[in-house]
């Protein structure tokens, strides 16, 4: 039931940052965009939509290693189930990797050191989820749990900094 509710709980966050973005044109931009660049005349634009997407791609990550982890009974021993669990959790890596890149704007400072935290722990969830399998330790796997749930508190707490830093509208 725990690794059900980390699962909710980051699919809350892109929703939450896109939300508090209002009906602003940018918002609807940075919500579309399937490109690296957003044309917008707000400079905090191209921030707010990289991090919605890849905040998307984590709790689409979380969903589908939620699925998996579920299974783990009946899984452990398939590889395909065990190369399904490592591709997932090499997600997690990849969105901390990028996240590191991305240049905030001051406003979102405070956001982006919680986003960085939480991309963090799910990234160490990763690390840990390929060992596990490598060690043929499914206990190590389950153990990793907590860095899931210590994703899911930076990246609620950066959600509300966020939604903070663009009521102020960049005032």
């Amino acid at each position: 039931m725990q690794r059900r509710r980390v699962a909710v709980a980051l699919a809350v966050l892109p929703a939450s940052v896109l939300a508090g973005c209002g009906t602003h044109r940018w918002a609807t931009a940075a919500a579309q965009s399937d490109s690296e660049i957003i044309t917008t005349d707000r400079p905090d634009a191209d921030y707010v939509g990289q991090v919605a997407a890849l905040t998307l791609l984590e709790t689409t990550t979380s969903h589908n290693l939620t699925g998996l982890i579920e299974t783990l009974d009946a899984g452990w021993a398939q590889l395909k189930w065990q190369n399904d669990l490592i591709g997932q959790a090499a997600v997690f890596n990849a969105v901390y990797d990028i996240a590191k890149q991305l240049k905030p704007p001051e406003r979102f400072a405070d956001a982006h050191k919680e986003l960085l935290l939480g991309f963090e722990s799910a990234s160490t969830y990763g690390t840990t989820a390929r060992a596990a399998v490598e060690a043929g330790d499914p206990t190590m796997l389950q153990n990793a749990m907590t860095n899931l749930q210590q994703a899911n508190d930076h990246l609620a707490k950066a959600t509300s900094l966020l939604q903070a830093g663009l009521a102020t509208g960049g005032q």
